[in-house]
C-alpha cells in the first residue's frame, strides 16, 4: 500500500471519478492536492472520501510539503493558460523531487500524443512532458480518447447526473448532439469513416486505481471503453428512438472552420472562439484517422485485464433507451 496524491482531486469529473475508485478499492491511501480551501493545514477538508491537502502550485515549498510521504502524485489540473500549466508542472515535478515521490503522470486525459503535436491549445502539453521525461521520476501518460460522457449531454433529466459523472463543459456539442439530432461524421481523404476511441469517466478512476498495483508503468498508459465511428454511435443511437442526422465532414471542411475562427479572434477574442477553433482543429485530426490520434492504444486494459470498462452501445441504451440495459 502506497500514498497517492491526487493533484486538482476536488474536481466534479476527473478528480471524483479517480479518488473515488482508490478509496473504493482500498488498496491504497489517496490525498487530494487542491488550491481551494481557507486552511492551509493538511488534512483540515475531506472530499470525494479523501482528505485534502491545501497547496499553491505557485510554490515548490508548498508543493513539496503536501507531498510529504507521497509515492504517486497524479494530476488532473486545469490552468487558464498554457504556461501557467506547464508552471504548475514544473513546480510540481520538482516538489515531488524534494518529496521523495517516484512516480508521476501529468494531466493529459485526452486523445493521443499526436494530438498534441497538432492543436495549438495543446502543445504545452509536449513541453510538460519532456520535463516528465527529464525529471529521473517514473512517468506515464494516461490517454483516454474522447469521454463517453460527452453522448449523454441533454439525455433525459432523471439520468443526467448518472450520464454526466460531473462533465459540464459544452465542448463536443458542435461535433454530436444526440438531443438536437445532429453529428458530423469525419471522414478520410478516400471518404471512409474515421475512427474514434471513448472511455466513461467513471472507468477511467477504476483504470487509474487498477494502475496503481502494476509494478512498472509504461511511458503511455491508452485506456479506451470503445473504439468506434460517428455513423456507429448515430445508429445506436437511432436504435434508442433518437433520430439524428449525419454530416460528413472532411478535413477541407476542419480547415475551414479554423479560418472561420481565426478571423473571428482576429476581430475579437473570445474564449468560444479559441474553444471552437480547438475542437476544429482536434476535428482535423480526427480526419487523419491515425492511431495515437483520435485512436487510442489501449495499454492500460492489456495490463489490468480484470477492469472491463463500459462499451458504448451499453452506455448509450442506459442514457437515451426507454428500455435500459
Amino acid at each position: 500500500m502506497v500514498l497517492v496524491a491526487i493533484a486538482g482531486g476536488t474536481s466534479p469529473t476527473l478528480g471524483r471519478s479517480i479518488v473515488s475508485a482508490i478509496v473504493k478499492e482500498g488498496n491504497h491511501e489517496v490525498v487530494i492536492l487542491s488550491r481551494s480551501g481557507s486552511s492551509p493545514t493538511c488534512n483540515s477538508k475531506f472530499k470525494h472520501g479523501a482528505p485534502i491537502r491545501t497547496v499553491d502550485y505557485n510554490s515548490i515549498d508548498s508543493l513539496a510539503h503536501g507531498l510529504a510521504g507521497v509515492h504517486t502524485l497524479i494530476s488532473v489540473i486545469k490552468a487558464n493558460r498554457s504556461d501557467q500549466m506547464v508552471l504548475f508542472h514544473h513546480n510540481m515535478l520538482e516538489a515531488a523531487k524534494a518529496a521523495g515521490v517516484q512516480r508521476f503522470a501529468p494531466s493529459e486525459w485526452g486523445m493521443g500524443p499526436l494530438i498534441n503535436e497538432k492543436v495549438d491549445l495543446l502543445r504545452a502539453k509536449l513541453e510538460i512532458w519532456d520535463l516528465c521525461l527529464a525529471s529521473g521520476l517514473e512517468c506515464t501518460r494516461f490517454f483516454v480518447g474522447m469521454f463517453m460522457n460527452y453522448l449523454g449531454q441533454s439525455c433525459p433529466a432523471d439520468r443526467r447526473e448518472e450520464a454526466l459523472a460531473g462533465l459540464e463543459d459544452d465542448l463536443m456539442l458542435d461535433f454530436i448532439n444526440i438531443e438536437a439530432g445532429h453529428a458530423l461524421a469525419p471522414v478520410t481523404s478516400d471518404g471512409q469513416p474515421c475512427r474514434l476511441s471513448l472511455c466513461e469517466i467513471n472507468d477511467v478512476g477504476k483504470l487509474v486505481a487498477a494502475a496503481l498495483d502494476l509494478e512498472t508503468w509504461e511511458d503511455e498508459m491508452g485506456m479506451v471503453g470503445s473504439t468506434t465511428t460517428v455513423e456507429e454511435i448515430v445508429w445506436v443511437a437511432e436504435r434508442t428512438g433518437r433520430l439524428v442526422k449525419t454530416e460528413t465532414f472532411t478535413k477541407a471542411h476542419a480547415q475551414q472552420r479554423i479560418k472561420k475562427f481565426d478571423e473571428q479572434l482576429e476581430r475579437r477574442y473570445s474564449l468560444k472562439a479559441l474553444k471552437g477553433r480547438m475542437v476544429a482543429q482536434m476535428m482535423e485530426c480526427m480526419c487523419e484517422d491515425e492511431v495515437g490520434g483520435a485512436v487510442i492504444v489501449p495499454v492500460l486494459n492489456r495490463l489490468c485485464p480484470h477492469i472491463t470498462p463500459m462499451a458504448f452501445d451499453e452506455y448509450l441504451t442506459r442514457v437515451w433507451s426507454d428500455s435500459r440495459l
